[in-house]
Protein backbone atom coordinates (compact mmCIF):
# COMPACT_ATOMS: atom_id res chain seq x y z
CA UNK A 1 0.00 0.00 0.00
CA UNK A 2 2.99 2.01 -0.06
CA UNK A 3 2.14 2.62 -3.90
CA UNK A 4 5.62 1.30 -4.69
CA UNK A 5 6.15 -2.66 -5.87
CA UNK A 6 8.16 -4.39 -2.97
CA UNK A 7 9.88 -6.69 -6.23
CA UNK A 8 11.97 -3.51 -7.70
CA UNK A 9 15.20 -3.43 -6.14
CA UNK A 10 15.69 -0.47 -4.38
CA UNK A 11 18.80 1.34 -4.75
CA UNK A 12 21.31 2.65 -1.86
CA UNK A 13 19.38 6.03 -0.18
CA UNK A 14 16.33 5.01 -1.99
CA UNK A 15 14.37 3.36 1.10
CA UNK A 16 15.00 6.84 2.73
CA UNK A 17 13.88 9.05 0.10
CA UNK A 18 10.96 6.77 -0.72
CA UNK A 19 10.09 7.27 3.64
CA UNK A 20 10.72 10.81 3.02
CA UNK A 21 8.48 10.79 -0.37
CA UNK A 22 5.82 9.02 1.30
CA UNK A 23 6.20 11.23 4.19
CA UNK A 24 5.75 14.24 2.50
CA UNK A 25 2.90 12.79 0.04
CA UNK A 26 0.41 12.20 3.28
CA UNK A 27 1.45 15.63 4.61
CA UNK A 28 0.45 16.92 1.17
CA UNK A 29 -2.56 15.06 1.39
CA UNK A 30 -3.58 16.24 5.00
CA UNK A 31 -2.64 19.84 3.76
CA UNK A 32 -4.55 19.38 0.11
CA UNK A 33 -7.90 17.40 2.57
CA UNK A 34 -7.20 20.65 4.91
CA UNK A 35 -7.45 23.16 1.83
CA UNK A 36 -10.52 20.90 0.08
CA UNK A 37 -12.48 21.72 3.96
CA UNK A 38 -11.09 25.45 3.40
CA UNK A 39 -12.28 25.54 0.06
CA UNK A 40 -15.63 23.57 0.87
CA UNK A 41 -16.30 26.22 3.67
CA UNK A 42 -15.47 29.49 1.47
CA UNK A 43 -17.79 28.36 -0.82
CA UNK A 44 -20.44 27.42 1.64
CA UNK A 45 -20.15 30.75 2.92
CA UNK A 46 -19.68 32.62 -0.54
CA UNK A 47 -23.15 31.13 -1.39
CA UNK A 48 -24.39 32.19 1.85
CA UNK A 49 -23.67 35.79 1.06
CA UNK A 50 -24.59 35.72 -2.22
CA UNK A 51 -27.88 34.37 -0.91
CA UNK A 52 -27.95 37.36 1.38
CA UNK A 53 -26.82 39.42 -1.32
CA UNK A 54 -29.56 38.58 -2.91
CA UNK A 55 -31.86 38.91 -0.11
CA UNK A 56 -31.13 41.98 0.80
CA UNK A 57 -31.40 43.45 -3.19
CA UNK A 58 -35.26 42.31 -2.72
CA UNK A 59 -35.18 43.85 0.58
CA UNK A 60 -33.90 46.84 -0.95
CA UNK A 61 -36.19 46.90 -4.20
CA UNK A 62 -39.10 46.26 -1.99
CA UNK A 63 -37.95 48.98 0.10
CA UNK A 64 -37.88 51.45 -2.65
CA UNK A 65 -41.65 50.25 -3.81
CA UNK A 66 -42.61 51.25 0.28
CA UNK A 67 -40.32 54.29 -0.40
CA UNK A 68 -42.57 55.34 -3.66
CA UNK A 69 -45.71 54.18 -1.81
CA UNK A 70 -45.22 56.59 1.37
CA UNK A 71 -43.91 59.33 -0.83
CA UNK A 72 -47.92 59.39 -2.66
CA UNK A 73 -48.96 58.84 0.79
CA UNK A 74 -47.05 62.05 2.25
CA UNK A 75 -48.29 64.19 -0.81
CA UNK A 76 -51.76 62.65 -0.47
CA UNK A 77 -51.50 63.66 3.14
CA UNK A 78 -50.15 67.21 2.39
CA UNK A 79 -52.50 67.71 -0.05
CA UNK A 80 -55.82 66.56 2.40
CA UNK A 81 -53.87 69.01 4.84
CA UNK A 82 -54.19 72.07 2.68
CA UNK A 83 -57.82 71.20 1.95
CA UNK A 84 -58.26 70.90 5.66
CA UNK A 85 -56.54 73.99 6.52
CA UNK A 86 -58.75 75.63 3.89
CA UNK A 87 -61.74 74.04 5.36
CA UNK A 88 -61.04 74.85 8.62
CA UNK A 89 -60.76 78.11 7.53
CA UNK A 90 -63.99 78.45 5.91
CA UNK A 91 -64.89 76.46 9.11
CA UNK A 92 -63.73 79.52 11.33
CA UNK A 93 -64.91 82.33 9.85
CA UNK A 94 -68.25 80.40 9.82
CA UNK A 95 -67.55 80.15 13.58
CA UNK A 96 -67.56 83.49 13.91
CA UNK A 97 -70.19 84.20 11.95
CA UNK A 98 -72.10 81.47 13.84
CA UNK A 99 -70.66 83.22 17.18
CA UNK A 100 -72.52 86.83 16.14
CA UNK A 101 -75.82 85.27 15.67
CA UNK A 102 -75.84 83.22 18.99
CA UNK A 103 -74.65 86.19 20.46
CA UNK A 104 -77.68 87.86 18.73
CA UNK A 105 -80.30 85.16 19.79
CA UNK A 106 -78.56 85.71 23.47
CA UNK A 107 -79.30 89.59 23.42
CA UNK A 108 -82.39 88.61 22.05
CA UNK A 109 -83.39 85.93 24.58
CA UNK A 110 -82.15 88.30 27.54
CA UNK A 111 -84.99 91.31 26.02
CA UNK A 112 -87.38 88.41 26.30
CA UNK A 113 -86.46 87.68 29.68
CA UNK A 114 -86.45 90.70 30.74
CA UNK A 115 -90.01 91.57 28.72
CA UNK A 116 -91.29 87.99 30.58
CA UNK A 117 -90.23 89.57 33.69
CA UNK A 118 -91.75 92.67 33.39
CA UNK A 119 -95.18 90.68 32.32
CA UNK A 120 -95.20 88.56 35.42
CA UNK A 121 -94.71 91.87 37.31
CA UNK A 122 -97.68 93.01 36.20
CA UNK A 123 -99.75 90.02 36.11
CA UNK A 124 -98.82 89.67 40.10
CA UNK A 125 -100.22 93.19 40.35
CA UNK A 126 -103.06 92.34 38.24
CA UNK A 127 -103.84 88.83 40.03
CA UNK A 128 -103.35 91.32 43.84
CA UNK A 129 -105.89 93.73 41.91
CA UNK A 130 -108.43 91.26 41.16
CA UNK A 131 -107.94 89.68 44.73
CA UNK A 132 -108.67 93.09 46.22
CA UNK A 133 -111.45 93.75 43.87
CA UNK A 134 -113.06 90.21 44.73
CA UNK A 135 -112.59 90.62 48.66
CA UNK A 136 -114.15 94.01 48.22
CA UNK A 137 -116.85 93.03 46.09
CA UNK A 138 -117.62 90.28 48.59
CA UNK A 139 -117.29 92.92 51.44
CA UNK A 140 -120.43 94.67 49.55
CA UNK A 141 -122.30 91.65 48.97
CA UNK A 142 -122.34 91.19 52.73
CA UNK A 143 -122.99 94.84 53.17
CA UNK A 144 -126.10 94.63 50.61
CA UNK A 145 -126.91 91.49 51.94
CA UNK A 146 -127.10 93.14 55.49
CA UNK A 147 -128.79 96.31 53.90
CA UNK A 148 -131.73 93.85 52.03
CA UNK A 149 -132.09 91.99 55.21
CA UNK A 150 -132.76 95.09 57.05
CA UNK A 151 -134.51 97.03 54.88
CA UNK A 152 -136.65 93.06 54.94
CA UNK A 153 -137.05 93.67 58.35
CA UNK A 154 -137.87 97.26 57.90
CA UNK A 155 -140.32 96.04 55.26
CA UNK A 156 -141.81 93.26 56.88
CA UNK A 157 -141.83 95.34 60.08
CA UNK A 158 -143.72 98.46 58.23
CA UNK A 159 -146.27 95.73 56.51
CA UNK A 160 -147.30 94.39 59.59
CA UNK A 161 -147.82 97.37 61.18
CA UNK A 162 -149.71 98.39 58.03
CA UNK A 163 -151.53 95.02 58.45
CA UNK A 164 -152.65 96.27 62.23
CA UNK A 165 -153.45 99.17 61.52
CA UNK A 166 -155.73 97.97 58.27
CA UNK A 167 -157.25 95.16 60.77
CA UNK A 168 -157.68 97.93 63.63
CA UNK A 169 -159.53 100.36 60.91
CA UNK A 170 -161.49 97.44 59.58
CA UNK A 171 -162.62 96.37 63.00
CA UNK A 172 -163.18 99.73 63.91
Amino acid sequence: SSGINAEWPLRPGEKETNAIYLKECKEGKSIGSGFATMLKDYNTKREEQEAQLHKIHRELGDATLNAAKLEKERNQLHNTLKGAKTAAGRTAASLRLLNESLKNSKQELFDQSEETARLKRENAELEFRIQQADEGHKLTVELLTGQIEEVRIHVTSVCSIHVTSVCIIHVT
